[in-house]
């Protein structure tokens, strides 16, 4: 992983953690851990940095999000982001049901790490306009 890919994957991490700021599963605010709805394996990296793909899990949930469960807590959080976000919700489904595509070799990390920076950087704006 290059040091641009690691960046990358932190800010993701970031901005998914700073959205939700709570499991979505359980409410929890201690150990809170930033969770690709769909394996990093089987994305293409526009899913990967899009923080419409993630949400915040506890260690725990995160630990049975990927284990024998998996589409059970997928089906959960599904109905929770709709309750939310149907339109998030339904981006999410329209991926699920798409015929996988191959990884892009050389994803543009800079250009993605600048997205991300602007996303955190709006994030963390509108959250400081909130406490006041």
């Amino acid at each position: 992983m290059t040091h641009k890919e690691r960046q990358c994957r932190e800010l993701w991490g970031a901005i998914v953690k700073r959205r939700d700021r709570q499991c979505i599963l359980s409410g929890s605010t201690y150990q809170l851990e930033a969770h690709h709805l769909f394996l990093k394996s089987q994305g293409n990296w526009k899913i990967l940095f899009d923080p419409d793909y993630g949400v915040t899990l506890d260690q725990n949930f995160h630990i049975e999000a990927h284990g024998i469960d998996r589409e059970e807590i997928f089906e959960r959080i599904i109905r929770i982001i709709l309750q939310e976000d149907e339109e998030r919700a339904l981006k999410i489904l329209k991926h699920k049901n798409e015929p996988k595509k191959s990884q892009v070799i050389n994803p543009p990390f800079p250009i993605i790490y600048q997205r991300l920076k602007e996303q955190l950087n709006q994030i963390e704006q509108t959250a400081w306009m909130d406490e006041y």
